[in-house]
């Protein structure tokens, strides 16, 4: 796919949309991570955090040319800082 970014290759036409699906698809992720914070007064199980992430690691696997944690290692510009 030459120098297009992972997010792109899903859909050129609109890569919102792929960015969006990533981070919804996320979202159960991170609610397992927080609800694992909670007190569990209700007597409900505890998350499975790792079952979540297992889950989300194998769709982006099906759907992405590479895995999920290389997305950590694009590099990000820094923003410049204004100060008015």
């Amino acid at each position: 796919m030459g120098s297009t970014p992972i997010l792109f290759r899903h859909n050129p036409v609109r890569p919102q949309w792929a960015r969006s699906e990533v981070i919804s698809r996320f979202a159960v992720v991170a609610r397992a991570v927080t609800s694992s914070f909670s007190a569990r007064e209700d007597g409900a199980p505890e998350p499975d955090v790792m079952a979540a992430l297992a889950e989300y690691e194998a769709w982006y696997a099906e759907n992405h040319p590479s895995p999920f944690w290389a997305l950590f290692e694009q590099h990000l510009p820094e923003t410049p800082l204004v100060d008015f």
